[in-house]
């Protein structure tokens, strides 16, 4: 049975011949892991890829892997990661984890990794304890799925904190979505669904949101990137922003690159988005005395001071 969703085995073959962009020792780790019995559970060439993407996209330069096999995923992020970025890796087997050292080391990354060698939530108490709350950037799980509740929870607290958000979308369900969850984040949200709306809530609202994001299409024939741009005009202020869509139209993807704006697809993870999010508005708040009401076409939000706030912070 394939392990792949809605896709079958060739065609995923011909989405990473045509997109796959490979490290050599990435390559070579892959082929020294396939004649592996547990050789499954490495991730795919094309999800590596995508990690090393988000790394990039919201500056990581802390982060965490629980569940390292052979290293695949420690050594893609750790690719990605700049030079004086770290990846903590977590696991319990000797023998897997010695593949992977070795091609750490031979990728020239060993001194970003950190290997922890114990259950991994003995590893995420003990950085919590030391005071790690709040100061990791990216957060990577796979494995014993059993135990995934106790691991996201203990790395929502160590992930970095969130700010003040608007978000736009002229599709109600997806604003009621992402009220509901930005709110349960600590964030406070205003939603709007038409570039009409999103300014006239703009002028209501005390200071200019931290973050935009926006749907792609909005009402009245608009493209998102083309409210932001109103929006940042309207602030006086260049606020950091990404688009979402569902639309994978191949004219979309080049105009979303020509607008010089970030693009995530629909349906899009509450890990990654929470991932986004913060390390965004982590960027901004440096530029921001204290944070207001947010507004979004779409959904806008913001999150109360950080003394205030008794909820985890984003990730």
């Amino acid at each position: 049975m394939s392990r792949l969703l809605n896709m079958t085995p060739e065609l995923n073959q011909y989405m990473v011949d045509h997109s796959v962009r490979d490290h050599p020792v990435l390559a070579e780790l892959r082929a020294a892991t396939a004649p592996l019995k547990h050789a499954g559970m490495q991730i795919g060439a094309e999800q590596g890829q995508f990690m090393q993407f988000m790394v990039r996209l919201i500056n990581a330069k802390k982060c965490i892997e629980v569940g390292v096999f052979t290293g695949y995923s420690s050594l893609s992020v750790a690719l990605a990661l700049p030079s004086d970025g770290t990846i903590i890796a977590c696991d319990i087997s000797e023998e897997w984890t010695a593949i992977a050292k070795k091609h750490w080391e031979k990728a020239g990354v060993a001194n970003k990794v950190t290997l922890k060698l114990a259950p991994a939530n003995e590893t995420l108490d003990k950085l919590l304890a030391d005071g790690g709350a709040g100061k990791y950037d990216f957060a990577f799980i796979d494995a014993d799925k059993p135990a995934y509740l106790g691991y996201y929870e203990r790395l929502l607290k160590l992930m970095r904190p969130n700010g003040l958000i608007m978000v736009i979308d002229d599709n109600e369900l997806v604003r009621i979505g992402m009220r509901g969850l930005l709110k349960s984040w600590g964030c406070l949200v205003v939603t709007a669904e038409s570039e009409d709306t999103a300014m006239a809530k703009l002028a209501d609202h005390v200071g200019r949101p931290d973050l935009i994001i926006s749907d792609y299409h909005i009402a009245q024939g608009k493209a998102g990137f083309e409210l932001i741009d109103r929006l940042r005009r309207a602030c006086g202020a260049q606020i950091p922003a990404f688009l979402i869509s569902g639309d994978t139209a191949p004219e979309r993807l080049r105009e979303a690159s020509a607008s010089g704006y970030y693009l995530l697809h629909k349906p899009i993870l509450p890990i990654t988005l929470r991932s986004v999010v913060s390390q965004l508005l982590k960027n901004q708040q440096g530029d921001v005395a204290a944070p207001e009401p947010t507004i979004a076409p779409e959904s806008a939000i913001r999150a109360p001071a950080a003394a205030a706030n008794p909820t985890p912070p984003l990730q």
